[in-house]
């Protein structure tokens, strides 16, 4: 079926009785693309998402662009279409010392059903994981992981949950 669309899209019908016409693969390939993302802003989306599945499916490259695209408006969808939920626990903030990011707290502080604990650490928000903070990042990191693991192990067994790995 989508080959048939494919097929119909690439070869367009001639001038003579509805005889299709062969076009050269190269440009059958960007026609078709101009054909199935000419349908506008709005359709854009699902026309992309349907073009780039017919063109795995037919083996072709999908154009850097389209997957750019494609990406952003999944990622755009995703936080549109996300509701955050209360977390049970305490949640653990790394901030960077020089971050503007501080109004995030907030929003932080109120999904943490048991707190938010914050620790600050070198740098911005794109200079955090750079060599000349890891050190006081790794130290504050094994901090927190080794609370934790203190604070479960504290805990009687029976309320503690078993994960058991994938089959």
């Amino acid at each position: 079926m989508a080959r048939r669309v494919i097929d119909n899209a690439i070869l367009g019908k001639g001038k003579s009785g509805g005889h299709r016409q062969s076009r050269p693969p190269r440009q059958s390939v960007r026609g078709v693309w101009r054909r199935l993302l000419s349908a506008g802003r709005r359709m854009r989306w699902q026309t992309t998402g349907f073009a780039s599945a017919v063109a795995v499916d037919l083996g072709w490259t999908i154009p850097q662009k389209t997957r750019e695209f494609c990406f952003r408006e999944a990622r755009r969808q995703a936080l549109r279409d996300y509701v955050p939920q209360v977390f049970p626990g305490r949640i653990t903030y790394l901030l960077a010392e020089d971050s503007e990011r501080h109004k995030m707290l907030l929003h932080w502080r109120a999904l943490a059903a048991d707190g938010l604990e914050l620790h600050v650490g070198g740098g911005n928000h794109s200079t955090f994981f750079h060599p000349e903070h890891a050190l006081r990042l790794a130290a504050t990191l094994r901090a927190c992981l080794t609370e934790v693991q203190a604070s479960y192990q504290a805990l009687p067994a029976s309320s503690v949950a078993t994960v058991r790995p994938a089959a």
